[in-house]
């Protein structure tokens, strides 16, 4: 990181920590925000080793032939195929991750089913045992000075909303006022 550009919110780190743990390991992770993909980025950063997982931003694989070429080689698919075709074919050997915010219609894989805080298909999905938390987004809660709060909460309001069973898991924290998805 540049010396100029603030560091992230501990919260962001949480919820990047808490999309890669509802991964299986060997998975392909399909964001779909410029938030989940900052988050997922800077825990792999901050790891400072190659991340078990291949991270697929569908906007980028779309516009930029170079990030294509690139995921595609990481895939073992072909980079003239659309993200849809590659995620379809890699679903067919590994697990494969949607993110809350990603765009289940567009990639339009079958038998999604959720895992934690992420919609997951293919082989080898089956759940993980590392621990998932949101207590640093309660604290920045809390203190009230981050303008990125109401972002992480509209991702994990996303999670819940494919999956209710984090209302009363880790979300119950934040309260069910905080995630809308949870209101009862």
């Amino acid at each position: 990181m540049p010396a100029d550009v603030p560091p992230l919110p501990d919260f962001i780190f949480e919820l990047g920590a808490n999309l890669i743990s509802s991964c299986p390991s060997e998975g392909v992770m399909a964001t779909g925000s410029d938030l989940e993909t900052v988050a997922i980025f800077s825990v792999v950063a901050a790891a400072g080793q190659a991340a078990s997982i291949v991270i697929v931003v569908p906007s980028y694989y779309a516009t930029d032939a170079r990030y294509r070429a690139r995921i595609a080689t990481a895939l073992g698919t072909d980079s003239s195929w659309s993200v849809q075709h590659a995620l379809a074919d890699v679903s067919q050997r590994r697990p494969v991750c949607l993110t809350p915010l990603a765009d289940r219609a567009l990639l339009g894989l079958p038998e999604l089913r959720p895992m934690r805080f992420v919609l997951v298909t293919g082989p080898g999905a089956t759940s993980s045992d590392r621990i998932v938390t949101v207590t640093d987004l309660v604290r920045a809660e809390r203190q009230g000075h981050s303008a990125w709060v109401r972002d992480v909460h509209g991702v994990y309001t996303a999670a819940a909303s494919f999956n209710p069973r984090l209302c009363d898991g880790p979300l119950a924290l934040l309260g069910d006022t905080q995630i809308a998805a949870c209101r009862h």
